[in-house]
């Protein structure tokens, strides 16, 4: 089965239930400020690989201060920061750029990692700050 998009708990149950399977892949918006704990976890105990859609929050979260200390502590940028954290968190990730410096920054990931006392503080960030539609309202139109 392919994949899907804007999958909640409630949406992939539907599915399982209608086709007897689940997908292999949801693409969900995910940011340090929308971490989708719980939908995670669901993707996860059933094999579906979850994709973060806005993954740096639409560039909102680079400011962030403690993103942005943790970018001081670690030698890298901000959005190395929270793309490392995706990585770490098992979070397909495909960062949306046309600069040239910023496709090669993100992908210089690979020569550090987060701490996890790095993690539990990027962990206090989730503020369920939604950037885009939320698939829970009544008209949100599955395509």
């Amino acid at each position: 089965m392919p994949g899907v998009s804007n999958h909640h708990e409630k949406h992939l149950l539907q599915l399982e239930n209608k086709v007897n399977t689940h997908p292999m892949i949801n693409q969900v918006e995910c940011h340090p400020y929308l971490q989708q704990r719980d939908l995670k976890e669901f993707c996860e105990e059933r094999q579906i690989a979850v994709t973060a859609w806005s993954p740096l929050g639409k560039g909102n979260i680079l400011q962030d201060e403690l993103v942005k200390s943790l970018a001081q502590k670690h030698a890298k940028t901000p959005a190395q920061i929270i793309l490392r954290w995706h990585l770490e968190r098992n979070t397909i990730v495909i960062p949306k750029s046309v600069t040239a410096s910023r496709i090669k920054e993100n992908f210089d990931l690979f020569n550090f990692r987060l701490e996890e006392k790095d993690m539990e503080k990027m962990s206090k960030l989730d503020c369920n700050g939604r950037l885009g539609i939320d698939p829970e309202i009544e008209d949100f139109r599955f395509l």
